[in-house]
């Protein structure tokens, strides 16, 4: 355990930075607090929708309201639709978004305002390979060794400024009719362990598994890319977390149809506030007690609380090989 006390003390140097216990969204849910309005969106500007989610305080934690919600793009009004109308915290529209479109949000409620805006940013850098192969990884606890996919995503971005990022994996399926025409698709998030990259993971592989720690959305910086260009090398999850549509799109084949599967590996630009927001929801998702104080959340809401951001990526797709389907869901 030597080893692990150096490593572990070296944990809490990169996660206290993130958690002085200075304007912790959490105790807002209190009667002590004047009530304010809560507005949270990350728009992904390649998505087809986009959602943004409005709470109030004076509610509990989770519990939505109905509030008059106003979104522009361009100083433009949107059309929205609240979802499941009163029973929901979102609001979402569909307007084809690009590099350089200005948004602004306005919520109100019982006599309370809240606006945000954002800027959807110019995607930085370039994925310039992937490369996939088996690796055999060793537990760090027992010793226990198996065998895992390991996908390397080389990135490439820019000398001499300092960027931050974002990287999302998705395996899309297609259903492939007899006629060979695709048919329908899965869109399905994949979960990835981060444990063995550096960049992904500063504090090492000892210490994610002793801590059970971890970078639950995968941003990185590019602080430690000596020349601008980089090679993540992420795991494929021991666990799936697939839900019910996944039932669903199985349950629709049929006889003489095919299936195929394409790896599409997005890095979205992030600005500095979104970076350190993300980490620190993260770190509340990881909260390992005693050794972490109340976290730091950063916001850029007027009138209330919350992070309202748009993001941009850069794209790679591996295609998939069709593959008849004989009645087994693959896993």
């Amino acid at each position: 355990m030597k080893g692990y006390s150096i490593k572990i003390m070296m944990a809490l140097a990169a996660i206290l930075p993130l958690t002085a216990c200075e304007n912790e969204i959490e105790t807002i849910w209190s009667d002590d607090n004047p009530p304010v309005l809560v507005l949270n969106a990350q728009i992904k500007q390649d998505e087809a929708e986009h959602t943004l989610f409005v709470y109030c305080s004076e509610k509990s934690h989770c519990e939505a309201v109905d509030a008059k919600v106003t979104v522009q793009v361009n100083s433009k009004d949107v059309e929205l639709v609240h979802e499941q109308d009163q029973e929901s915290a979102r609001y979402v529209f569909s307007t084809p978004l690009v590099a350089g479109d200005k948004l602004y949000f306005k919520a109100e409620y019982n006599g309370l305002t809240a606006t945000a805006r954002a800027e959807v940013p110019v995607a930085v850098g370039e994925i310039t390979k992937v490369e996939v192969s088996e690796v055999t990884v060793e537990s760090m606890l027992d010793g226990e060794k198996e065998q895992r996919r390991q996908d390397a995503v080389t990135f490439k971005d820019n000398v001499g400024t300092q960027d931050f990022y974002m990287l999302v994996v998705t395996d899309v399926y297609s259903r492939i009719d007899a006629d060979g025409q695709s048919v329908r698709e899965y869109h399905h998030k994949v979960h990835v362990d981060t444990s063995l990259d550096k960049v992904l993971n500063p504090m090492g592989a000892e210490v994610s598994e002793f801590l059970g720690y971890g970078n639950d959305f995968n941003v990185f910086s590019d602080e430690m890319f000596a020349d601008g260009s980089y090679t993540l090398k992420i795991l494929a999850s021991k666990w799936g977390y697939y839900y019910g549509e996944w039932n669903d799109f199985w349950a629709e084949f049929q006889e003489g149809d095919s299936y195929k599967k394409d790896r599409h590996y997005k890095i979205y630009t992030l600005d500095f506030d979104e970076f350190l927001y993300v980490k620190a929801i993260s770190a509340a998702y990881n909260d390992i007690g005693f050794m972490t104080e109340p976290m730091i959340y950063p916001e850029n809401v007027t009138g209330g609380l919350g992070f309202v951001s748009a993001i941009t990526p850069i794209e790679w797709i591996t295609p998939g090989t069709p593959v008849p389907f004989t009645g087994e869901i693959p896993m």
